[in-house]
C-alpha cells in the first residue's frame, strides 16, 4: 500500500508540475487587485506593499533557501523514522502478544493481573482514538479532494494525502494543510480559485469538527479543547511535529486510566481491587473507551 502510494504521489506530482504554472507575483497581485477594487485603498499603497514583499523575498534568498533544506533534513528523518516504525509494526503484528507477555513477567506477581487490566484499558482507549482520528482524516481528505479536483487546482491527490496525515494532529494540522491548498491554488489557478479552495476547506472542516468527529472521537475521548490546544503546542515543543501528533492520545490514554483506576471498587484496606472484585462488581473486564 505504502509503494503504490508513493508511486501514485510521485506520477501526480510529475504529471501535473506543468500545469502548476507557479507565479508567486502573479498571485500576490490578484490579491493587490482584490484589495484595491473591493477594499477601495489606494493603487500606490497597494503597489508599494507589493514591491516591498517581493524586494524583501528577493533579498532573502539565502535564508530561504536554507529553510527550504532544513525541510529538506526534515523530510529525511521523517522518512527514517517510517522505516523503523515499519520494522516495529511488523514485530508487533507478529510478536505483540508474547511482547506483552514477556512485559508481565517482569511485573511481581500480585499485581500482574491489575497491571495486565490497565494495559488492555490503555490499548482500547488507544484503538478507539485511532481509529476514529483515521476515519475523520479520511473524511477530511476525499471531500477536500473531490473540492480540489471540481475546482481544478492542480496536485489534488497530493494535497489530499498531505491533509490526511496532518488530520492526525488536533487543530493545527487541518489548518495548515488547508492553507497549503489555498497557497498552491493561489499561485496556479488564481485568486478566485483560492478563494473557492478556502471555502470548501472551511466547509468541511466545520462539518468534520461538529459532526463526525464527536461521534467517531468525542465520545471515546472526552478531552475540553484548551486541554488539546495545550497537549498539541506542549508536544510540539518538545519533540517538534510527532510530539503534536502523539500528544493528544498520550494525554487520552492518561486521563482515561486515571479516571477508570479511580472507579475501581475499593478494598476493605482503601486499595483498588484486583480483576476479581472488578469483575464481581462490573460483570466483566472493560473493553471500551473512558
Amino acid at each position: 500500500m505504502i509503494a503504490g502510494l508513493t508511486a501514485a504521489l510521485v506520477g501526480t506530482v510529475i504529471a501535473d508540475f506543468d500545469r502548476l504554472d507557479i507565479n508567486f507575483e502573479r498571485g500576490v497581485q490578484e490579491v493587490g487587485d482584490f484589495v484595491v477594487d473591493r477594499l477601495d485603498i489606494p493603487r500606490e499603497d497597494v503597489d508599494n506593499t507589493i514591491d516591498n514583499l517581493l524586494d524583501n523575498l528577493r533579498n532573502n534568498t539565502n535564508t530561504i533557501l536554507g529553510g527550504v533544506f532544513s525541510g529538506a533534513s526534515v523530510a529525511i528523518e521523517l522518512a527514517a523514522g517510517a522505516i523503523l516504525a515499519l520494522v516495529v509494526l511488523f514485530f508487533a503484528l507478529k510478536d505483540g502478544r508474547r511482547m506483552w507477555e514477556w512485559t508481565l513477567r517482569l511485573i511481581p506477581e500480585r499485581r500482574r493481573t491489575d497491571v495486565r487490566l490497565v494495559g488492555a484499558h490503555a490499548w482500547s482507549i488507544l484503538g478507539h482514538y485511532f481509529r476514529g482520528t483515521a476515519t475523520v482524516a479520511f473524511c477530511d481528505a476525499t471531500f477536500i479532494g473531490i473540492a480540489l479536483l471540481i475546482i481544478g487546482v492542480p496536485l489534488v491527490l497530493p494535497l489530499a494525502v498531505l491533509t490526511f496525515f496532518a488530520s492526525f494532529i488536533p487543530i493545527v494540522g487541518a489548518v495548515a494543510a488547508g492553507i497549503v491548498a489555498i497557497l498552491v491554488a493561489l499561485v496556479s489557478e488564481g485568486f478566485t480559485s483560492a478563494v473557492f479552495v478556502g471555502v470548501a476547506v472551511l466547509a468541511v472542516q466545520q462539518f468534520e469538527g461538529n459532526v463526525v468527529a464527536p461521534v467517531l472521537v468525542g465520545r471515546q475521548v472526552q478531552l475540553h479543547p484548551m486541554v488539546i490546544i495545550l497537549s498539541v503546542t506542549t508536544g510540539a515543543i518538545v519533540w517538534g511535529v510527532l510530539g503534536a501528533a502523539i500528544a493528544v492520545p498520550i494525554v487520552a490514554v492518561a486521563t482515561g486510566l486515571v479516571e477508570y483506576i479511580n472507579s475501581r471498587p475499593r478494598a476493605p484496606g482503601g486499595d483498588a481491587e484486583g480483576i476479581e472484585g472488578a469483575e464481581a462488581a462490573e460483570g466483566e473486564a472493560p473493553a471500551g473507551g473512558t
